[in-house]
């Protein structure tokens, strides 16, 4: 890469808005005054566009230029600071009332200082045009707001032009400085001139003149994809281009400058935009609502500011965008990690409870830009919730793709295993978890994901002989499945959870991995019953995937064990269980296991859900609330909120009452 070029940047396009600019001077010339306002996001080039046409008019030798800038003071701008710089050059050679007026501002009634200055850049104009030029109008201070409204109203025949420049991306909604631009801009001598942000083209042509050399199109195309055509921001990302810089991350001092846009954000709206950023240049509510983790009335507030405040974008009715590309690079570079892997813990929740959708577009919002530890986390999240929902090779290309930190190895080997056994590979898919799980040490971080990698391995064994392949002799299998019982109740006694004790969900695989061994061994279906039914009770603490695929097994154990009604409520609601999570190979294997048993089609629940309706039913029997518990494998608490809620639902005032209106809507229609 050539080296960039010393000096001002080349003016690069702009020609119209040039020509409104010179237009307005030689008019100014002639003796018809004139205001026009430069608007722009900030480096798009404004000040370079005004430095032209200053140019151009100091070449003339006929016109007078004065500059004054408006600056950024915090707490508040100094009164009248643009025109003090501006006026200055001509204390020499003016006497007026201008600067007694200035000295002795606090005496003065503000219309007669108005007037001092009025009369000043008339007496100027009488001898040749003035241009006064005010940067960074956005900055102005109240005062030299007032004064500047003054100027352009009272100006009649003087000679005179003056230009501003206004950054359009700091006047929000709120700024002051909005109503008087909308003011000015109904007056006819006022001109509006909009800078737009370059083409491909001509940034390529401004990075020419920046390096003195022509620059190579691809690295032209990937600056003005970054920068957006802003001109400050394509320079930067040029010097940090050059092979001395290393030329990939955003350069600091750019950075520095974007993000001070973000910092000076009220703490609300700068978290806001920082967690926003995890989702992309684009987010949905959705997704950013869950990768904030605030209340939903703070979440407002801070939505509200940063769109505001312009650096955020509202996108279609369900979303937000990044005003620019380099906004967004830079929030989600400098942002800690917390709302990325909060994305993570709410992706992996929305799995575990059944919400799969939610996970997947959650899984989404994240992608390949996250850090690469979070980034392969939930794409294994992803992976499950594929191969949960019928789409094997997505789950394998998922699993295979950023997975590389150990427990997320693990866990992708599950995931492509649950495939393998939807798509009727139970041995290929046992063979995969085996080789993990003998694997696992005690000091591998990923060791508990051995209960869950046995229990797994323990089904496909099981699944496998289910479907006549029983290994050597038909029982080939059972020495690995004790061997894996073995290892899975070790790591139980053993292993090193974080909390000190292992968790429910811990508690769970292991009843898993005992019921499948039982299996797996032919055990007979009173035992089975036993063992699918504490199976069941594990996952009460929310797993609604794996505490619909034990209730598969629960509900078929019933009916070989000649206990069928009882079976056939644990595969109702299995089947509805499946229904509701879109889950399409289990709702298929649940449909198959229903033409076996002869199964009829669920009564209608009215406003009941599933759980409720099978209740009820247990409640027409006469059942009491510990037994309706025992009955469907329920803590009696829980099988007491639920009577609670169908008595609310049917407006009954006890039980009799729910029964007697069930019966007469005909939810309980078909019930024994």
């Amino acid at each position: 890469m050539p080296p960039v070029a010393p000096g001002a940047p080349p003016l690069v396009g702009r020609t119209a808005e040039l020509a409104v600019l010179r237009a307005a001077l030689d008019a100014a010339r002639s003796g018809a005054p004139g205001a026009v306002l430069v608007e722009a996001d900030a480096g798009v080039g404004k000040s370079r566009l005004v430095a032209e046409l200053q140019r151009t008019a100091l070449d003339a030798g006929d016109v007078t230029v004065l500059v004054g800038h408006c600056a950024s003071a915090g707490g508040g701008a100094l009164p009248y600071l643009p025109f003090v710089e501006a006026l200055a050059p001509l204390q020499r050679d003016t006497t007026a009332a201008w600067w007694s007026a200035r000295d002795t501002a606090g005496e003065l009634a503000q219309l007669q200082l108005f007037d001092a200055v009025s009369g000043l850049l008339g007496t100027a104009a009488r001898e040749r045009c003035v241009l006064l030029v005010l940067e960074d109008l956005h900055w102005a201070d109240a005062a030299s707001r007032d004064l500047l409204t003054h100027l352009v109203r009272r100006t009649r025949d003087e000679r005179l032009l003056l230009v501003g420049t206004v950054r359009t991306d700091d006047v929000h909604r709120r700024h002051p400085l909005r109503a008087v631009l909308a003011e000015l801009g109904r007056l006819p001598a006022v001109r509006r001139v909009a800078l737009s942000p370059f083409t491909q083209d001509e940034t390529r042509a401004y990075l020419a003149g920046l390096a003195g050399a022509d620059v190579p199109g691809a690295t032209a195309r990937g600056i003005h994809a970054r920068a957006e055509g802003n001109a400050y921001y394509a320079g930067e990302l040029l010097l940090a281009s050059a092979p001395a810089r290393g030329g990939a991350p955003l350069p600091e001092a750019l950075a520095d400058v974007v993000l001070a846009r973000v910092e000076a954000l009220p703490a609300e709206a700068a978290e806001v935009v920082r967690a926003a950023a995890a989702g992309g240049r684009r987010v949905r509510h959705e997704l950013l609502r869950a990768a904030a983790g605030l209340e939903e009335d703070v979440l407002d507030r801070g939505l509200r500011d940063a769109v505001a405040l312009r650096v955020l974008d509202a996108d279609g009715a369900e979303g937000y965008r990044f005003r620019h590309a380099l906004l967004h690079e830079a929030s989600r570079t400098s942002r800690a990690p917390y709302g990325v892997q909060l994305l993570l813990l709410q992706a992996t929740a929305c799995f575990v409870t059944g919400r799969f959708a939610r996970a997947e577009e959650i899984a989404g919002g994240v992608g390949p830009q996250g850090p690469r530890a979070v980034a392969s986390a939930v794409a294994v999240v992803a992976a499950h919730v594929a191969a949960a929902t019928g789409h094997p090779e997505r789950a394998r290309e998922l699993a295979g793709g950023l997975v590389d930190e150990p427990f997320d190895r693990a866990t992708a080997a599950a995931a492509v295993a649950e495939a393998d056994r939807w798509d009727g590979h139970p041995r290929r898919a046992a063979q995969r978890l085996l080789d993990v799980v003998e694997g696992l040490t005690v000091e591998d971080p990923a060791h508990l994901m051995g209960l869950r990698l046995g229990a797994q391995a323990l089904g496909a064994l099981a699944d496998a002989r289910d479907a006549g392949d029983g290994g050597d002799g038909g029982d080939g299998d059972l020495p690995t499945g004790d061997r894996l019982l073995a290892r899975v109740e070790g790591i139980a006694r053993t292993g090193q959870p974080r909390a000190g004790a292992l968790g429910p969900e811990g508690r769970a695989w292991v009843l898993v991995a005992r019921a499948e061994h039982a299996r797996l061994r032919g055990a007979p279906p009173a035992e089975l019953v036993a063992a699918w039914g504490e199976a069941v009770r594990g996952f009460a603490h929310g797993a609604a995937y794996e505490a619909a695929r034990c209730r598969r097994r629960l509900a078929e154990a019933l009916v070989a064990a000649g206990r069928r009604e009882e079976g056939l409520v644990q595969l109702r609601a299995a089947r509805t269980a499946a229904a509701q999570l879109g889950a399409a190979p289990l709702a298929a294997a649940l449909e198959d296991l229903a033409r076996r048993v002869r199964a009829d089609p669920a009564a209608p629940a009215g406003p009941l859900t599933a759980r409720e309706a099978q209740v009820l039913e247990l409640l027409a029997e006469g059942l009491t609330n510990r037994q309706v518990g025992q009955r469907l494998f329920l803590a009696e608490k829980t099988a007491s909120v639920h009577v609670s809620r169908i008595l609310a639902k049917l407006g009954a005032s006890s039980r009799a009452e729910a029964v007697s209106i069930a019966l007469r809507s005909g939810m309980l229609a078909g019930s024994g």
